[in-house]
């Protein structure tokens, strides 16, 4: 509808456009060329928006039917392959629709366990490491710093 009235408003306000510009190139103060070339010209365009304006009211009909305006007519290979693409979908709640979500899980996990991991390994500085390496049991001197550094030294 709002294709409609814009035609409309177009078509109505055309005459008035072109006459003005069919009088720029001219010295006449008048804002039209003459009153009888607006009027044909309005005819013209009135007599051209009632032509149009069924083929809009078939084309809004068609698309409210579900068929594309750019290609009303589907051939049967188009609407095979459109049933196929349809098809290929997971329904809601079935056993393959749980299986994607279990993988997408998974995945989403897998991810994170890798980031975290890399967080790990970069937050470690080889200075550091070195430093655990090298330190002996007889540099600590409570029970629990040995077991620490026991475990430090083996990861």
């Amino acid at each position: 509808m709002a294709r409609c009235f814009a035609m409309a408003v177009l078509l109505l306000v055309a005459p008035l456009l072109v006459c003005g510009r069919l009088n720029e190139g001219t010295n006449s103060t008048a804002p039209f060329v003459s009153l009888e070339t607006c009027q044909s010209e309005y005819a013209l365009l009135a007599a051209r928006l009632a032509e149009l304006e069924p083929r809009l009211a078939e084309l809004e009909t068609l698309q409210t039917l579900g068929r594309s305006l750019r290609a009303p007519v589907l051939h049967q290979e188009e609407v095979h392959a459109e049933e196929e693409q349809e098809q290929d979908l997971l329904r809601f709640g079935s056993k393959k629709f749980y299986e994607a979500c279990f993988m997408a899980f998974l995945c989403v996990v897998a991810a994170a366990l890798a980031a975290g991991l890399t967080m790990g390994l970069v937050s470690i500085d080889p200075m550091e490491m070195e430093i655990i390496v090298k330190t002996e049991d007889k540099d600590m001197t409570d029970e629990e710093e040995r077991a620490k550094l026991k475990q430090d030294q083996a990861a």
